[in-house]
């Protein structure tokens, strides 16, 4: 399968590439989409004219399958203390703020979301979304920019296991 769907968005202070394909995490291609992205970015850049920017970031979309039937219910017993009484939660999720360091300090949101079927019954998957912010006032070379999104991309399991 060889089909591409990669969005290209310049707007006033965000520039957005996308790779909306759907595949499994580990079989990305992240080299080529990274050159693309870096090479797409400098030639908006170039043609608006803009002296910098203030920050780069990579929002990662996922979703996880877990062991339970209902990940509403496991999210709920993980994260979030019930009480009996007056309120019953039938679902909810979970939002981390945290920063890394990989030579530069990075700022992450980390959240995560049950998944609902048809007419909101519980499914085994979870909604993952990633969005990590590094502050710069020039975009870094690609190796830089390689070697840090794919240090980002890959460390995302790993978070996930020590987290779930």
């Amino acid at each position: 399968n060889n089909q591409v769907a990669i969005n290209v968005l310049s707007q006033p202070n965000r520039n957005i590439v996308s790779d909306n394909r759907v595949t499994p995490y580990a079989s990305r291609n992240l080299d080529k989409f990274i050159q693309f992205t870096k090479s797409a970015v400098d030639m908006i850049l170039e043609k608006t004219k803009t002296d910098g920017i203030v920050a780069y970031g990579l929002n990662i979309m996922a979703v996880i399958d877990t062991d339970q039937e209902d990940s509403s219910k496991f999210l709920l017993e993980k994260f979030i203390k019930q009480e009996d009484g007056a309120v019953a939660f039938i679902g909810g999720g979970v939002r981390l703020i945290f920063e890394t360091n990989g030579g530069d300090k990075c700022r992450n949101d980390l959240r995560l979301d049950p998944r609902f079927g048809p007419k909101s019954t519980p499914t085994k998957s979870i909604q993952v979304n990633q969005n990590s912010h590094l502050e710069t006032t020039s975009l870094p070379t690609l190796e830089h920019l390689n070697s840090r999104v794919t240090q980002i991309y890959n460390e995302l399991p790993t978070l996930l296991g020590k987290i779930l």
